[in-house]
């Protein structure tokens, strides 16, 4: 790849240049061949999917609204309370 952004190194794994791209951090000859790749490999298209359901997760009002310091009450309470 030619005109590499710095945060992408063309040795990097699919997984680090999938998010990469998702991220808006390539440039476009770098995003094109990651789209590529995409569309040549199921098991990466199902990543990319993947990638995007867990950002719209971690965007959703849900998660917004979590108390997480009750959360970890809760569980650090069912744990304690779990046999030996």
């Amino acid at each position: 790849m030619t005109n590499q952004s710095p945060n992408i190194d063309a040795a990097a794994p699919l997984t680090e240049q999938v998010s990469a791209l998702i991220d808006g951090e390539m440039d476009r000859g770098e995003a094109e061949a990651t789209i590529g790749r995409l569309c040549a490999d199921p098991a990466l298209l199902r990543q990319w999917h993947e990638l995007h359901l867990v950002g719209d997760a971690l965007r959703s009002n849900e998660v917004a609204a979590c108390d997480v310091f009750q959360f970890c009450a809760r569980v650090s309470a069912a744990i304690a309370q779990e046999p030996t």
